[in-house]
């Protein structure tokens, strides 16, 4: 079939493949399955070498056109290292020309470089399997890079920092609270010690920083001062960024310098409203998640990101008591912005601010009181259009109180609601049943419209003593739960925390068959025997369910697992529905082939009888 097909069809059609394996090693998201994400770069390096072992033309035209190597799989060079992080290394590989020849990555054709960083091991991967991680040498990195960037044509860096061990998204997502920016900003020390020299009264607290960090990272910093050298660290893609209270508006600008996109924002205990908008002003374009860990309540993060408090709003305290306190050297600036601010106030009125979250498509909220005002706005369609995947923590005691009735209030011991701000409509102020439940169908019905979203996490915050025991929930709160789950048309994936209650499961996969993967965090307990038990009898009995996995703190002790038979039962339908498919068009094509053969000869039998007519 293939020797059928020009030789020259056969090459663009390698190079489109080749289009689509380098669109795919270019992502980086961490979106649903961390693990997920491996699995599709092992599906690319499966189609790679299939298309490659064809013949020794396609070998090449695919040689020629992949562009983006994933960690090192290519041939590295290998350096002697006798220095102490200053000098130059000697290549000590002889035989690199002859392997090159035979690798299907080539050094000289790669435009772009995706790392993958352990913030825990302080190391750069080599290679990573689903299951493996093969740590490389810094300084083999840096020397390699140099080389691709400078005698070659590497182009981009990507950075993939964020780590991998567990197979469910909360462990990544506790795994990002001790995370630590790949890249530190510090090839300017000599500058700035002297600078710290002639300023030691303006910058003691920078000072002290600086040595507590440098204690921390001096092997970081002679690696970092190495990489800050290279042009192409200029250009860094990276996965996420660390924004905290140590981060200084002049540490943000210098980190622009170096990386230009990032493609989600670690907001980690962060309140000054400045350094905030700086950074979404910076990578806004390419953002696509958000963590926020830390306490919100009383500071209006989730206003400030959608735009519903414009900076104009949110700097007007700090102008005012910077103008109180300078009154005399800006009257004329405070006339200048009264004159201005009298001009826009249209426009203010009209458009409130930027909406950051409009292409937002993972969004997690860890650590806080979630108001209801707060989940409107994060759930709105006009706020995020794109959200796919939403994860957020509350108060299950005020769950269970406000969905249960009286008389289950009764019966399972839930006698008061919890004073947190969780689920409230307004910070520091209490709730009724009536305006809770107005709150809560407003919300079913944003639900509704949000036809994108896949996976939704619920994360306790302050749990009730019934999430620890392995009892009955209450039939209304269960009822209430399942009825908003239905809510989300294509939910895909469910991930809950201390959800002990093989009633709830079972009521939602019966009722809501569109969720195939499910999750379910416990606490450390005596037993989980029972609890397990009854979830695999539910999985038994629901076939459509592909993932189930239940884990003990970090520690997976359940893992359900029907998809490789549901694959198999859709290739095997698929190959059927082919057979009967080239089947039909067969007998389709036989049948119309008969029939022009018969109308032909009728038409030479015809011509025949003219011919013979005539010669008579």
């Amino acid at each position: 079939m293939i020797n059928n097909i020009p030789l020259y069809i056969q090459k663009q059609i390698i190079k489109l493949l080749c289009n689509h394996i380098n669109y795919n090693y270019k992502i980086l998201e961490i979106l649903g399955d961390p693990l997920l994400y491996r699995k599709n770069e092992k599906l690319n390096k499966e189609l790679i070498l299939s298309l490659a072992l064809v013949n020794k033309d396609w070998f090449k035209t695919l040689s020629d056109n992949i562009r983006v190597s994933v960690d090192f799989n290519f041939k590295l060079n290998d350096y002697d290292y006798d220095y102490d992080g200053n000098g130059d290394g000697d290549d000590i590989s002889s035989d690199n020309n002859n392997n090159e020849k035979y690798s299907i990555i080539k050094k000289e054709n790669i435009k772009w470089l995706k790392l993958h960083y352990s913030h825990e091991d302080n190391c750069f991967y080599n290679k990573i399997g689903v299951d493996t991680k093969s740590p490389i040498d810094n300084k083999l990195i840096l020397k390699n890079i140099e080389t691709l960037s400078t005698k070659h044509s590497l182009k981009k860096l990507l950075i993939r920092n964020i780590e991998l061990y567990g197979n469910y998204t909360i462990d990544t997502i506790l795994i990002l609270l001790k995370i630590k920016n790949t890249i530190t900003i510090d090839n300017n020390n000599n500058n700035n010690n002297n600078n710290n020299n002639n300023n030691n009264n303006n910058n003691n607290n920078n000072n002290n920083n600086n040595n507590n960090n440098n204690n921390n990272n001096n092997n970081n910093n002679n690696n970092n001062n190495e990489f800050s050298k290279l042009e192409i660290f200029k250009n860094l893609n990276v996965l996420e960024l660390l924004i905290n209270n140590k981060i200084t508006l002049n540490v943000l600008e210098e980190y622009g310098k170096y990386i230009k996109k990032v493609f989600g924002l670690n907001l980690y205990y962060c309140r000054d409203k400045e350094i905030l908008l700086k950074a979404f002003q910076m990578y806004c374009k390419s953002m696509v998640h958000i963590y926020i860990v830390g306490l919100i309540e009383s500071f209006p993060l989730i206003s400030i990101l959608s735009g519903d408090i414009s900076k104009e709003n949110i700097n007007n305290n700090n102008n005012n008591n910077n103008n109180n306190n300078n009154n005399n050297n800006n009257n004329n600036n405070n006339n200048n912005n009264n004159n201005n601010n009298n001009n826009n106030n249209n426009n203010n009125n009209n458009n409130k601010g930027i909406n950051y979250l409009k292409d937002i498509k993972f969004i997690s909220i860890l650590r806080s009181d979630t108001s209801f005002k707060d989940i409107f706005t994060l759930l709105s369609p006009i706020n995020t259009p794109k959200l796919r995947q939403f994860s957020l923590n509350f108060c299950f005691l005020k769950l269970f109180y406000y969905l249960s009735s009286e008389k289950e209030k009764v019966e399972y011991s839930i006698d008061s609601k919890c004073s947190c701000n969780s689920l409230c409509s307004n910070y520091d102020k209490p709730i009724n049943n009536d305006e809770f439940k107005s709150n809560w169908n407003q919300i079913k019905e944003l639900l509704k419209k949000k036809e994108k979203l896949t996976t939704l996490e619920f994360i306790h915050d302050h749990f009730s003593v019934l999430t620890l025991k392995n009892q009955p929930f209450p039939p209304s709160f269960i009822n209430e739960v399942v009825e908003i789950l239905s809510c989300i048309t294509n939910l895909e994936r469910l991930s809950t925390s201390y959800f002990l209650s093989p009633d709830l499961f079972n009521k939602i996969i019966g009722s809501k068959k569109s969720i195939l993967h499910f999750e379910s965090v416990l606490p450390k307990l005596k037993s989980t025997d029972s609890y397990i038990d009854s979830i695999n009898s539910i999985c038994n009995s629901n076939p459509h369910i592909k993932t189930f996995k239940i884990f003990e703190g970090s520690t997976l002790i359940f893992n359900y697992q029907n998809e490789n038979n549901n694959n198999n039962n859709n290739n095997n339908n698929n190959n059927n529905n082919n057979n009967n498919n080239n089947n039909n068009n067969n007998n389709n094509n036989n049948n119309n082939n008969n029939n022009n053969n018969n109308n032909n000869n009728n038409n030479n039998n015809n011509n025949n009888n003219n011919d013979n007519n005539n010669i008579k």
